[in-house]
């Protein structure tokens, strides 16, 4: 089984450690980094497979050149953003950076945990399909 992980770029322990509590760290490695620094000089080292990251408002530029990062990087990670207050122009600045999954903190603990289960069931599945088509021939049956 391929073992995926989690990576949370939050200054904020509490915020942190709420978010890793929704993942269940048996299943997935759950990694914390405080600054965005510290979480580029892994990422592009390691692979990950999801990554949830916070924006403190829409004027916010460091939190989205770590997301254009990221995407620069590696384009299939998911990426998660979650913002502290509802803020139309944040999600559009977000959505335009090519990142599908938002949400606001704290109201949103239910869908944020959701919408971390889609993201990771999505990364597994591109990574097993990916995998078994370098086993298999396209045209050849798996099933006899």
């Amino acid at each position: 089984m391929l073992r995926q992980t989690v990576a949370i770029i939050s200054d904020s322990e509490k915020i942190a450690g709420a978010i890793r509590e929704m993942v269940n760290s048996r299943l997935f490695d759950v990694e914390i980094f405080r600054d965005s620094r510290s979480f580029l000089s892994v990422f592009e080292k390691y692979r990950l497979d999801v990554a949830v990251t916070g924006l403190q408002n829409s004027n916010s530029t460091a939190e989205l050149q770590l997301i254009r990062q990221i995407r620069k990087t590696d384009e299939n990670i998911r990426v998660i953003v979650i913002a502290n207050q509802p803020s139309q122009k944040l999600e559009r600045r977000v959505r335009s950076q090519g990142i599908a999954y938002f949400a606001i903190w704290p109201e949103d603990r239910y869908y944020l945990k959701e919408v971390i289960n889609a993201a990771l069931v999505s990364r597994y599945r591109e990574r097993y399909n990916h995998r078994r088509s370098l086993f298999y021939p396209i045209n050849q049956r798996v099933f006899a």
